[in-house]
């Protein structure tokens, strides 16, 4: 009869060993979420930080074209004699287009300096988003600006 007492006990110890098995993997599971998710933000944070400071140098090579490419093509329509054509009125209007779009991307891009700390994993992404598309709004940009000057 002491047999099936004892049989009754190991059940029982190992029956709470599981519990407390699992309790202890849930625990540990939920601390190892909560740090997966701080370090995806800290990676989402340095990633947004380097591509606005990408962007702010973008801007910063654009301005700096801006009057080499003007004169540059005031140059050339000089030296085809249509200095006075509508060719160059038309440049000028697309030249102005070209600075105005340079200047409307500055001002949407938010301060380097930025503090980010504050942001969800969410609007994280989507500042990414946000940042990445006034990159792809500018590289075309540049590229004009940088064909005025080779032309």
């Amino acid at each position: 009869m002491s047999e099936p007492h004892w049989t009754g006990y190991v059940g029982m110890v190992t029956g709470c060993i599981g519990a407390v098995t699992g309790i202890a993997g849930a625990i540990l599971g939920l601390i190892s979420y909560r740090k997966t998710t701080k370090i995806k933000s800290l990676d989402l944070r340095i990633e947004l930080k380097k591509d606005i400071n990408t962007v702010h140098e973008s801007i910063k090579h654009a301005n700096e074209l801006v009057p080499k490419a003007y004169n540059a093509e005031l140059a050339a329509f000089s030296a085809r004699g249509i200095l006075n054509s509508s060719m160059r009125e038309n440049w000028e209007k697309r030249h102005n287009d070209l600075s105005a779009t340079i200047e409307r991307i500055s001002e949407e891009l938010p301060d380097q300096d930025v503090i980010l700390t504050k942001f969800s994993q969410a609007a994280l992404e989507t500042e990414l988003v946000k940042i990445h598309k006034l990159q792809t709004e500018l590289d075309p940009v540049i590229s004009e600006l940088e064909s005025s000057l080779n032309s």
